[in-house]
């Protein structure tokens, strides 16, 4: 019997090719996404690659009633091998979902609360997609929003150093599976189609220099979603990584972000995820 993947967002650009990568592994792989059609013609995409064992799961990733509803679906399935949290989400204005910064729900607490309501199937690992993004980040980590103006890129890169720090922080506390972080670097994707075009992304201390990061944003997200995907197919796949292992943008090992590293960081989004994303709420139309 083939094993089994989840991969969210995993019906275009990066999350795709890595789905295509693991089918090639000979994993039995399941797509998730919000658009239905785009999820039928990934898993003929997918199929035509390796054969009839692909699927599409359709759920609305910025919503944890839908990522709760998600987890129960695929635990009453049964075992688990691999979970791939792909979903990634810039918001250019400052926006909200039930009431939490929308960088943060999607960028974190989604696969923070998916991760955790699949732990008891899951046999084989995890792996979060990281983002270089993180140096950008705000180094506050008391409350979900940072002191200081809204920067979707600098927000973005902060959702993501959480969930990062979530990662290490799994990786510490718990034996039962590897837990992995890959840093697929940038590529031309749906996120990052046009909003790295513009300069209110940043803060006004980037925005004085924009004829320089504009062009490194350019030529960043140039790159090919197969190349990306190099890094979370290998994260999936290797078997000689050891648990807490962070994959640079080469698919190589890399040096943890500092913050991301440190106890007290770790506590405090481990606070914040709880208080968030409780495990014990149920989402109308699923019973204990």
């Amino acid at each position: 019997m083939a094993r089994k993947a989840v991969i969210t967002a995993g019906t275009g650009g990066i999350g795709l090719e890595t789905a295509l990568g693991l089918t090639e592994a000979g994993y039995a792989v399941t797509v998730v996404g919000r658009n239905a059609q785009r999820g039928a013609k990934a898993v003929e995409t997918i199929n035509a690659r390796g054969g009839e064992t692909a699927r599409f799961l359709q759920a609305d990733l910025a919503s944890l009633d839908a990522v709760r509803a998600l987890a129960a679906r695929i635990t009453a399935e049964g075992e688990l091998d691999v979970l791939i949290n792909n979903v990634g989400a810039m918001f250019a204005q400052h926006t909200r979902i039930g009431g939490v910064e929308a960088s943060y729900v999607v960028n974190h607490l989604s696969p923070y609360l998916l991760t955790e309501s699949l732990l008891p199937v899951l046999t084989g690992r995890v792996v979060n997609v990281t983002s270089s993004a993180v140096v950008v980040a705000k180094k506050a980590f008391d409350s979900v929003e940072p002191p200081g103006g809204y920067y979707g890129f600098h927000w973005y890169g902060r959702a993501k150093l959480v969930n990062l720090a979530y990662t290490l922080d799994l990786a510490g506390r718990q034996t039962r599976v590897p837990v992995i972080a890959a840093d697929p670097g940038a590529a031309a994707t749906d996120m990052t189609d046009g909003t790295l075009r513009d300069p209110k992304m940043v803060s006004p201390a980037l925005r004085l220099l924009w004829p320089v990061v504009g062009y490194t944003f350019e030529r960043a997200t140039s790159r090919a979603a197969s190349e990306a995907a190099r890094s979370p197919i290998r994260a999936a796949t290797d078997d000689t990584l050891p648990t807490g292992t962070v994959l640079g943008s080469r698919a190589t090992p890399a040096k943890p972000h500092r913050a991301a590293t440190d106890p007290r960081v770790q506590q405090a989004v481990r606070r914040l995820s709880e208080r968030h994303a409780p495990l014990d709420h149920v989402p109308d139309g699923v019973s204990n």
